[in-house]
């Protein structure tokens, strides 16, 4: 599957509103996991804020205990959060 210019290769989770992959950035085959949500989903406009929240939040921590946020993603098919490996 692909989301943006990420490659996803192993689906880790799958729940009811999110899927979290490990992926590949395109150009350079960088690992990454994504956290991501279909906007197939019902109640897409509700979850995708708290996903953008989510985003904002690990944006603005700063702390080794916590994971990175290193970009935010939004194509017609999907919204995520790209995070450090």
């Amino acid at each position: 599957m692909k989301i943006a210019n990420y490659y996803t290769r192993e689906k880790l989770y799958q729940g009811e509103n999110f899927s979290i992959h490990r992926a590949l950035r395109e150009n350079d085959s960088t690992p990454y996991v994504l956290k991501a949500l279909d906007k197939k989903n019902a109640r897409t406009t509700e979850i995708e804020n708290a996903l953008q929240r989510e985003y904002s939040f690990l944006q603005m921590t700063d702390s080794p205990s916590v994971i990175k946020a290193i970009e935010w993603l939004d194509d017609k098919d999907y919204s995520a959060i790209v995070l450090e490996e």
